[in-house]
């Protein structure tokens, strides 16, 4: 089962978390759906769909968020909860779930049916769908439902009674199912990727899969969403639900964090606010290893609500330091970011407003995290990557990040805005960024011995100490790659920044080489020539170096994070199209006498070792380490005079920096 998971990316949601998930879904308000919970006749017509249910996880969170809204509503009108005639209109007519793997199916119906095992039902619509490409016919479970809306598919049991006196399974064959439009989809789609060793379908033969995946593509092609499959299995899933889902209807999903950061998840977000209000946007910092919502995985995972509407509103934003260890928690939890939601009006808008304050969310009296609101302006301008509206557990960090990366302004915790940095994007200075991992490994191999082409290879910290590197490989062509490796060749440079970074254990974000190379997990870069604000020449070279030296300051360090991609917890990423946002140093707002000043600070830093992240912010909180040093050189240079003191102490504690609980 293990290896069917593995392959199907079937990594189920966690019960705390689907009930927490559910309860926000049907809890929110939401007018248009206008539903009496005290009727079951009108609560039939209510549909709940999971388009890759699974085990009927979130199903019976669903079923039971469901239940006591029968219940309240039924006694706060005076009357008796029908609860053997809601069991039976939950299965048969409100819950629908698919899946393509058999024994997932019937864990779910059975599931459902111990919710209230006495009473008998017929006609549930819990459904196995084939994914397979044998002969002439290709189906690919939900998925076939982009094509039409009524396709093949096993019904899993009919006639269930989990009664002590009586057992019946029945199972029947294969028959046609139309899907309706659905009030809620809420969903942990499986999110297999068609990139790293392409598992999209791998639990099936190589033949086979491919098949599939150029059915995907014709697919996807049709429905103007080519290109999402990179993002992963998810990604598609959630362009199905949209296209089944009832307008003010609501979707509820378990995502990869990288739905909020990821290149490949860019058509996603442009989908989610094109036609969406996005209603609830939550992650887990609960370090060291729990950043996820599913069972069985350390992947950075997200909760995510959404109502299909135009009329757009703030956004909440969860930072959960502690996730719901049980379904108690969970509704304790979503009960207080409903009420939130029923009153957030500019109150928290922490990251536009220095005098907005966050919401502290709390179990038993103890603070697990915190909430906050943002707008739907701020929705839209970082549609790029939603991660910069959250890179921090903490807002105050995340108002940090927010505040700098806008515009340059220095938030300090505690005192508010102190300075304001000349900054520009990278990409109006940057003359090449090298090629990717991918390409690299495409046409090269490394090897020890010397040859034309250098290499800064991998990324070890207790090789990697100082600003200033050497090359520590060299690569060689691959037969028949000679004229691909002359073109990548033609991007090497000299100025690395990290591609992918340990935040834990690794001390420098960029590097600079005395001569050009290339990497497995350094992007390198060729900056421009520049001009001073008194018009004097800056060399490609001097600007690199104040660069370099920039993106290993804290302020320059954050406004990196803030464009990372998340993978598992310490251990991100940064992708090409989005390192080009990142805010670097506007040198042509700078004195060349202060660029003079920045580059003898490089040279008397550069070869310093630095310690590891935790260890720089921990010692620079005291005023004191080479953190503390380079920071106070840097921004005294550039006349800022700022006690950063306060902002080491946030970032210390920081759980994806320091790997442990707040």
């Amino acid at each position: 089962m293990a290896e069917i998971a593995k392959y199907y990316a079937t990594y189920y949601t966690s019960v705390p978390a689907a009930w927490l998930l559910a309860r926000l879904a049907l809890d929110t308000e939401n007018p248009a759906w206008n539903v009496d919970w005290s009727n079951i006749d009108n609560i039939s017509k209510f549909k709940i769909g999971d388009l890759a249910c699974g085990s009927g996880t979130l199903l019976s969170a669903s079923y039971r968020a469901i239940l006591d809204k029968h219940i309240i509503e039924s006694a706060s009108k005076g009357l008796t909860p029908n609860l053997e005639g809601l069991h039976r209109i939950l299965i048969e007519e409100v819950l629908w779930g698919f899946d393509v793997l058999t024994y997932a199916t019937h864990l779910a119906l059975t599931g459902l049916s111990l919710h209230n095992p006495s009473v008998i039902f017929q006609d549930a619509k819990i459904y196995t769908l084939p994914l397979t490409a044998t002969g002439e016919d290709i189906y690919l479970g939900s998925i076939d439902f982009l094509r039409d809306a009524k396709i093949r598919a096993m019904k899993t049991f009919v006639g269930i009674s989990i009664a002590p006196e009586k057992r019946s399974m029945e199972a029947v064959e294969a028959v046609p199912v139309e899907l309706p439009r659905f009030n809620l989809i809420i969903m942990n789609p499986p999110f297999t990727r068609s990139v790293g060793g392409n598992l999209l379908f791998g639990a099936l033969p190589q033949k086979e899969r491919k098949k599939l995946q150029r059915k995907l593509s014709e697919i996807l092609e049709k429905e103007g969403f080519r290109g999402i499959g990179q993002a992963g299995l998810g990604a598609v899933f959630i362009v199905l639900s949209d296209k089944y889902l009832e307008n003010e209807g609501r979707l509820a999903l378990v995502a990869p964090r990288s739905l909020l950061s990821g290149v490949a998840w860019t058509k996603i977000r442009e989908l989610l606010h094109e036609n969406y209000h996005v209603e609830y946007i939550i992650t887990s910092h609960q370090a060291p290893n729990d950043w996820n919502f599913s069972e069985n995985t350390d992947l950075s995972e997200i909760l995510l609500v959404a109502r299909k509407s135009t009329e757009k509103d703030r956004t909440i934003i969860v930072n959960l330091w502690r996730k719901p260890a049980n379904e108690m928690e969970a509704i304790i939890i979503a009960s207080q970011l409903v009420g939130l939601k029923r009153v957030s009006i500019g109150l928290h808008d922490v990251l536009e407003n220095t005098n907005a304050s966050h919401f502290n969310i709390t179990l038993g009296g103890k603070k697990i995290g915190e909430a906050y609101t943002v707008t739907p302006d701020a929705m839209k301008e970082t549609i790029t990557t939603w991660g910069r509206l959250a890179p921090f557990a903490q807002s105050e960090l995340n108002r940090v990040a927010y505040f700098y990366v806008n515009s340059g302004t220095v938030y300090i915790p505690g005192r508010g805005t102190e300075g304001v940095i000349p900054t520009v994007k990278l990409k109006f200075c940057v003359e090449t960024i090298g090629p990717d991992v991918r390409q690299i490994h495409s046409s090269f191999k490394a090897v020890n011995r010397e040859t034309p082409f250098n290499a800064l290879w991998d990324h070890k910290s207790e090789e990697v100490k100082t600003i200033q590197l050497d090359v520590n490989k060299w690569l060689e062509p691959k037969p028949g790659k000679a004229g691909s490796a002359k073109k990548l060749w033609g991007k090497s440079g000299r100025l690395m920044i990290v591609e992918r970074l340990w935040l834990n254990t690794h001390r420098i974000t960029a590097s600079l080489l005395s001569v050009k190379a290339l990497s497995n997990m350094w992007w390198p870069l060729r900056l421009k020539n520049a001009i001073s604000k008194d018009e004097k020449k800056i060399s490609r070279d001097e600007h690199e170096k104040v660069q370099v030296l920039w993106l290993n300051t804290t302020l320059g360090i954050i406004g990196l994070l803030a464009y990372r991609q998340d993978t598992r917890g310490a251990w991100i990423k940064f992708k090409k199209n989005i390192l080009e946002y990142i805010p670097i140093l506007d040198v042509s707002k700078i004195e060349r006498e202060k660029i003079d000043l920045l580059l003898s600070i490089y040279n008397s830093i550069s070869t310093e070792e630095l310690p590891s992240f935790p260890d720089q912010f921990e010692r620079a909180a005291s005023g004191a380490g080479i953190r503390y040093e380079l920071d106070e050189r840097v921004l005294n240079a550039i006349d800022l005079s700022l006690d950063l003191k306060p902002l080491y102490h946030y970032l210390s504690k920081e759980p994806i920096i320091s790997l442990k609980s707040l």
